[in-house]
């Protein structure tokens, strides 16, 4: 298998053939791709955005392609606590207002 040193002539290449609009197009389908064929990586991707809080629990779970139960068994195993919702109104509210840049 070869390998490419260069990863931006690759992409920028990437974007130019085949049936891609563009390289984002052509890195996303090489991402879809690459996680298809690896579902450690995706595991270990979902762990790690989760943790970092960037996904929620159930996309944590269908990254992972692991059922809900599944994904919390796999991040309490790994010592990661388990997100909750909000547990007041207010809390909720704050939340929203964050989510929608008017705090």
């Amino acid at each position: 298998m070869p390998v490419f040193e260069d990863a931006e002539d690759i992409i920028e290449a990437g974007g130019k053939v085949g049936s891609y609009r563009d390289k984002d197009e052509f890195v996303r389908d090489a991402i879809n791709t690459l996680l298809a064929a690896n579902k450690e990586l995706r595991l270990e991707l979902a762990v790690e955005l989760y943790e970092e809080e960037k996904i929620s629990l159930g996309r944590a779970a269908e990254l992972a392609d692991l059922s809900y139960e599944e994904i919390k068994e796999e991040l309490s195993g790994r010592g990661i606590e388990i997100r909750r919702g909000p547990e007041s109104v207010e809390e909720m509210e704050e939340d929203s207002e964050n989510l929608l840049g008017k705090a």
